[in-house]
């Protein structure tokens, strides 16, 4: 709320659920007296009110004081907490610090991540249309491991399919969703350097992202610490919206930002320009879009 509170100033900053301090990430996931029971009340029974006042020290502070098997609880928690937040706000479902606490332990049991992408089914003959109004088309894609290390990798094609661009480069993100967000932010950058006419239409394999974005529900924000950066994409793309398009593609349509990513995420080096033909040979880069790719 407090974000939102700095772009539109009619919304109130305050905590909707506790009403007693502006609702920033750091009193959302800790301060609230919701969540601070919830914390408390967990195996890890921790203080949240002797946590630091920062966000990424909160973190430095986990990563230094609790065990593996901790930090995936301290990470559950964490989403539970961010869920039962966005079930009060967007659906009026007051969710007791109990019931919060029971899924973010059925999360740890079943070890499952709750950042984790479903696998999608695949149709490898469905033929996407793309509008001949587009002037460009930029693919994007992130990379991102369990040893913290991402990278980001974008291809701009004509809107006759062939290769004009390519970019990566490695970054220092803390999920999944954030390396897709920030191979927005990149591809929106190599767009502006280039100075690409417009309009431009964005494909994305990253569905949450897409939809928060086009869509705005905040429940689709799978890590808070996108926060701040996605809200300022969304206020980017809604003022160009004649210019920008940002859509959801099924990942095996964009090859070759996904491996201009982990390129990027391996090497921790970067690439800008049209890759020569060794680099098009080492990478098996095609200098056309998929024939499953066809403009109307």
């Amino acid at each position: 709320m407090y974000e939102l509170r700095r772009r539109i100033p009619r919304i109130s900053p305050l905590c909707p659920r506790c009403g007693m301090e502006n609702e920033t990430i750091h009193h959302m996931l800790f301060i609230c007296t919701v969540s601070r029971a919830v914390w408390f009340c967990s195996p890890l029974a921790i203080r949240t009110e002797e946590l630091p006042l920062d966000p990424m020290q909160t973190l430095q502070w986990a990563f230094s004081n609790l065990l593996k098997e901790q930090l995936t609880l301290f990470a559950n928690i964490a989403w539970a907490v961010w869920k039962s937040r966005n079930a009060y706000v967007f659906r009026a479902h007051r969710e007791n610090p109990t019931s919060t606490l029971a899924e973010a332990m059925a999360l740890q049991a079943v070890k499952v991540h709750p950042m984790s992408r479903p696998t999608e089914e695949v149709h490898m003959d469905e033929t996407v249309y793309i509008s001949s109004r587009y002037v460009a088309v930029c693919f994007l894609d992130g990379s991102w491991d369990n040893n913290g290390r991402s990278g980001v990798g974008v291809a701009v094609y004509c809107n006759k399919g062939w290769l004009q661009h390519i970019s990566c480069k490695p970054e220092n993100v803390g999920s999944p969703f954030q390396a897709e967000l920030a191979a927005l932010q990149h591809a929106l950058q190599v767009i502006t350097d280039l100075q690409v006419p417009k309009p431009i239409l964005f494909l994305s394999d990253c569905m949450n992202l897409t939809q928060y974005l086009n869509e705005g529900e905040e429940e689709l924000i799978q890590d808070w610490r996108a926060i701040p950066a996605i809200f300022q994409c969304r206020a980017f793309l809604q003022q160009n919206h004649d210019l920008f398009v940002l859509q959801h593609v099924n990942r095996n349509h964009i090859e070759v930002p996904h491996k201009l990513a982990n390129l990027a995420r391996v090497t921790q080096r970067s690439f800008h320009g049209y890759p020569s033909t060794q680099q098009m040979g080492q990478l098996e880069l095609s200098q056309r879009l998929p024939a499953v790719f066809s403009f109307f």
